[in-house]
């Protein structure tokens, strides 16, 4: 309230001075005053009529007549007043000696316009001030640590809130003994470290990790994002660093948390002649405040980031963030405890098992389950259901991982014909092949780029993959091909497999190049970026390469060649089922297979 009242006080007195500036002096009587010429002026005089007066103050001249004054500078000469003014016998002259006072009006308005841009000035200076500062209208206020404080009362996150990370937990849970009692560790001589460096794929906890470790020990918790440090003027950034461990030291024990570290860490650049890079001052301004403070202060750096390869080394040195510990995407069962600990906001039917849903969100992160329950959520709110049910949630991980349907698209019957045949092909040698995964849906309902989908959903996680596994992907992803060349003709095959031919080449690249799958032997073949042919091998041994590559793509596409002709009722079955409910899920492709019969 008072800094308002302080501008509207700046904008009156603004005002007053551009009023006194450039508003005209005006007489003490009502006729108006015109400025002319002091030839004009002795024209008036010599030409007026009835009773007129002549004020002389130095050579200022005043001519005041009935209807209007005339004002003018000249010099008072003898010969003026000899022949004009002792003539004239209607003429009161009076003459007036110089004020003295007008010397600081004078001196005043000529420095009127140096006072008014210093106010202008000023005024914009203390807007600016305020807009960039924030509080308080401050310019220092720029260089304030940005970051969120939580203390111990309002940080309610404990390990139990998250979950599908098991190892990283083990690891701060070093942090949290040492937060609480840090004499038990010291007394023997050791250090914790005084960085932690969270790394993992967007949304698997990291984030949640961090305060998860101060509210279990119960210190103030800083927040603060690597983008935050950033700005354009500079020495800010460094500005704020230096400010952030201030109150950190003043919080102590508390902990830092900097998300996104490589958004101000990245490695630095090689100049000529140096750098004065703003960025590159707030990293060596962290650097220094990390290496000025010992572990026994009670202050531990906790920070995240998704692109560990992107950061300066000198983050990573010992004696900074030194402690990697990676947070995963969490396993089979770690995604079950995820799903359960997210469940207890959502109103979910106890005759749904989270385990199987799980098992079929193959990849799925900690922040992708939360928003699998939440779009389940959504849709049974739309349907008007009261909980939500195993079919919600198998309609939002559809959506998920297929994409929603384009209800919008309408194809012809030829048109879901040749995709329907094409799925078909891809569902029967995934069937038929071992070691292939269990199908879990096939549909030819359009969904974002693909007019089908064949979904095959894994038993279990898998981390490593064998050269028959591999064969067998090439083959179910050949299926669709090889079903249209069946059905329809080699000349009448869609475009709709090239997505599948060049993810089919792509693993036969890999068996060959990187996993010593073929008779190349165990050699990896790694592209070389500064190479003049852009490999890091000779022609002979790229011929090569391409020989094998042809090879595995040709026995793959014999193979199930021979293996949809053995099985063409399975193929004919399919389609044509597709053809008539566009989507068949798991029970009804296992009725056919085991049966051989529609359902």
């Amino acid at each position: 309230m008072a800094g308002r009242k302080i501008t509207w006080l700046w904008m009156m007195v603004l005002a007053g001075l551009v009023f006194v500036m450039f508003t005209p002096l005006r007489s003490s009587d009502k006729n108006p005053i015109q400025n002319v010429s002091f030839s004009q002026l002795l024209k008036e005089i010599k030409n007026g009529e009835g009773q007129n007066t002549l004020t002389i103050s130095g050579d200022v001249w005043l001519l005041e007549t009935a209807e209007i004054s005339y004002t003018s500078r000249g010099v008072l000469t003898d010969s003026i007043f000899n022949k004009l003014i002792l003539e004239k016998k209607n003429l009161d002259v009076k003459i007036k000696p110089v004020d003295g006072g007008n010397i600081w009006l004078t001196l005043f308005l000529s420095l009127l316009p140096t006072i008014l841009i210093i106010v202008v000035f000023v005024f914009i200076y203390r807007a600016l001030a305020k807009g960039i500062g924030g509080k308080g209208g401050q310019v220092a206020g720029m260089t304030d640590s940005k970051a969120r404080v939580f203390m111990p009362g309002s940080n309610e996150v404990r390990f139990e809130d998250v979950a599908g990370c098991d190892e990283a937990k083990e690891e701060l849970e070093e942090v949290i003994s040492f937060l609480r009692n840090p004499a038990y560790f010291t007394r023997l001589g050791g250090k914790l470290q005084k960085g932690i460096l969270l790394t993992g794929k967007p949304g698997t906890g990291k984030t949640m990790l961090a305060k998860a470790v101060a509210g279990e020990a119960g210190v103030p918790f800083l927040v603060i994002s690597g983008s935050d440090f950033v700005e354009m003027y500079v020495g800010v950034g460094a500005a704020r660093v230096r400010s952030l461990f201030e109150h950190a030291r003043k919080m102590a024990p508390c902990i830092i948390f900097i998300d996104e570290l490589d958004a101000m860490a990245k490695k630095r650049a090689m100049k000529l002649g140096g750098s004065n890079d703003e960025k590159e001052q707030t990293l060596n301004q962290l650097l220094v405040e990390m290496d000025g403070f010992s572990s026994d202060s009670g202050i531990i750096i906790i920070a995240a980031t998704n692109r560990k390869d992107v950061l300066d080394d000198a983050v990573l040195r010992p004696g900074r963030f030194d402690r990697l510990v990676p947070v995963p995407l969490p396993d089979a069962r770690g995604r079950q405890k995820v799903l359960e600990v997210h469940g207890k906001n959502f109103v979910i039917s106890e005759d749904v098992d989270l385990y199987d849903i799980a098992r079929s969100c193959v990849g799925f992160s900690g922040a992708e389950l939360a928003n699998l329950l939440n779009e389940a959520a959504i849709h049974a709110a739309i349907q008007g259901a009261d909980i939500i049910r195993e079919g919600h949630l198998e309609y939002a991980k559809d959506k998920l991982i297929l994409g929603k349907p384009r209800s919008s698209m309408r194809l012809t019957d030829e048109q879901y014909r040749a995709t329907a045949v094409h799925e078909a092909g891809h569902a029967v040698v995934a069937q038929f092949t071992k070691g292939s995964d269990p199908l879990h849906k096939v549909t030819i309902t359009p969904r974002d780029m693909a007019l089908g989908l064949t979904v095959q959903l894994p038993k279990e996680d898998r981390y490593s993959t064998t050269k028959g596994e591999a064969e067998g992907r090439i083959d179910v992803l050949l299926g669709g091909y090889v079903a249209e060349e069946l059905i329809f003709g080699k000349d009448n095959t869609s475009t709709g497999v090239s997505n599948d031919l060049e993810r089919a080449r792509t693993i036969a690249e890999g068996m060959v190049k990187k996993y010593g799958m073929s008779e190349m032997g165990p050699i990896a073949y790694l592209e070389d970026p500064n190479s003049f042919s852009g490999n890091g091998y000779s022609d002979s041994s790229e011929s090569r390469i391409d020989n094998l590559v042809s090879g595995i793509i040709s026995d793959s596409y014999a193979r199930v060649r021979e293996l949809i002709k053995d099985k063409m009722m399975y193929l004919n079955i399919m389609s044509d089922i597709l053809m008539e409910y566009k989507t068949i899920d798991k029970e009804q492709i296992e009725a056919i297979f085991e049966e051989g019969t529609e359902v």
